[in-house]
């Protein structure tokens, strides 16, 4: 599992992004992608942190858990958590749950 920060010297930069490649967001991947998610929220300064999803794995109960945490640490610190690269099925899990916040393009 990777999570690595994307840049385009070009775009308009609303913050950082990440990318999470090879990674299963389950019960039985999830605490390398949690401790390196937290340690980016940390270090955010933008208005936003992306995620992109698109490469990701699975997502269970565990990955919803620490995208809440990430989404949480995030609030505290006045930025925004917009995930990206959604499987349509997860956006409608999220959409759901009342979690529509998360999903791309939403406040």
């Amino acid at each position: 599992m990777s999570t690595e920060p994307e840049s385009d010297e070009h775009a308009a930069d609303p913050g950082p992004a990440l990318t999470v490649r090879g990674a299963d967001l389950d019960i039985f991947g999830i605490g390398a992608f949690r401790e390196e998610a937290l340690a980016w929220a940390g270090a955010v300064r933008g208005p936003e942190l992306r995620l992109d999803l698109a490469e990701a794995g699975d997502l269970d109960l565990s990955g919803l858990q620490v995208l809440l945490a990430l989404d949480r640490t995030l609030r505290g610190k006045g930025c925004r958590l917009a995930l990206t690269g959604l499987r349509p099925d997860w956006n409608e899990r999220l959409a759901r749950l009342g979690l529509a916040q998360l999903l791309e393009g939403r406040p």
